[in-house]
């Protein structure tokens, strides 16, 4: 099996959210993520066998993108 260098403990791997996560970083319910990922609507996501996962720098990507106006 090929060592891809990643472990729990190494400061620079990436830990996947899950949907509840995804929801208290965007301040909504876990039923608005679910529901925008049945929509396509949401941030980009995994399917890991049953599980979905995000990666949180796209979901601050995703977010980045929505935004609208003008900062002052």
């Amino acid at each position: 099996m090929q060592d891809l260098g990643i472990r729990s403990t190494d400061p620079g791997a990436r830990k996947l959210w899950t949907d509840k996560e995804v929801a208290e970083f965007l301040n909504v319910s876990v039923a608005s993520v679910r529901r925008w990922r049945l929509t396509n609507f949401g941030p980009p996501y995994y399917r890991v066998g049953a599980n979905i996962r995000y990666d949180p720098r796209l979901c601050d990507q995703w977010l980045k993108s929505r935004q609208s106006g003008e900062a002052k």
